[in-house]
């Protein structure tokens, strides 16, 4: 399928594969399966006058969501059984670090664009019309493609995962894993097999790597429609959080917490926007 790139504004996945040599995905052969992989609960949520139905049990049983749940827990699983035979030699923090990166929204998203998932997805005209944000757009994306997998699951056949990740699992496809393996030979002393520095996964990408680790409860970007935040956790136990609106810093603030990092970022966006007379 020759499809465009995804769209510029979408974070790039949290490790790099060849699109081009990535394995085929298998189909779902159960119709009813394939249609429900792809429809959004949203399709559901709306009587025939376009009002939110009352109750919404059946509009989630009819959804992507439950094979969406099915194909997030066969993912990890199965993902994290495959890499302990592809990084032998590597520590449970490294495989854990490996993994997250490979099963992050943001990879799955670029996976799910490649195979053409999102645009087969199934919305309410009200979803179809209204403007969502990059990071609800990479959301939605990820979670139709562990749908995907979620109704292939419940067709029966884990075989079909196991293949592919047989085939996905390569460094042919994720070049990253041929410079895991090499680093981790580096590190380690070969007269007593032990690590000569603490293991930490280097995937040969410097700037993905340190944005990886500190995106893990160290730093987090949360990005809107119209505004983002970005908190970092700075030397001395302090949170700064920092708002943008329209690619503009008009806030910062810190704190112990989170919240409380953020409400003085926010305080200083009032100071701006609004005279002192109205604010009391």
């Amino acid at each position: 399928m020759d499809l465009p790139p995804p769209p510029a504004s979408w974070a790039p996945p949290s490790v790099d594969f060849v699109r081009s040599a990535l394995p085929s995905l298998p189909p779902i052969q159960d119709p009813g399966l394939a249609r429900q992989a792809r429809t959004m609960k949203s399709s559901l949520s709306l009587d025939a006058d376009g009002t939110e139905k009352r109750e919404l049990r059946a509009a989630e049983l009819g959804s992507n969501e439950r094979l969406e749940w099915r194909g997030d827990v066969a993912l990890h699983f199965y993902i994290s059984d495959r890499l302990q035979a592809v990084v032998p030699r590597a520590t449970v923090g490294e495989l854990s670090d490996l993994r997250g990166r490979l099963t992050s929204n943001r990879t799955f998203s670029h996976l799910s664009w490649h195979y053409g998932i999102p645009r087969e997805l199934i919305f309410s005209q009200r979803d179809s019309d209204r403007r969502s944000s990059r990071e609800e757009d990479q959301r939605i994306a990820a979670n139709a493609f562990e749908a995907h997998w979620g109704a292939l699951f419940a067709s029966g056949d884990a075989s079909l995962m196991l293949d592919w990740l047989d085939q996905f699992l390569k460094p042919i496809v994720i070049p990253a894993l041929d410079h895991i393996e090499k680093t981790i030979d580096t590190e380690y002393d070969g007269t007593s097999g032990v690590p000569q520095k603490r293991p930490r996964l280097e995937t040969g990408d410097p700037v993905r790597d340190a944005e990886h680790r500190t995106s893990s409860g160290r730093r987090t970007v949360t990005e809107r429609s119209n505004h983002k935040w970005i908190d970092e956790f700075k030397p001395g136990q302090r949170w700064c959080s920092t708002l943008e609106v329209d690619g503009q810093v008009v806030g910062i603030g810190t704190g112990n917490k989170i919240n409380g990092a953020r409400e003085v970022a926010l305080e200083q966006r009032i100071d701006t926007v609004l005279p002192s007379s109205s604010r009391g």
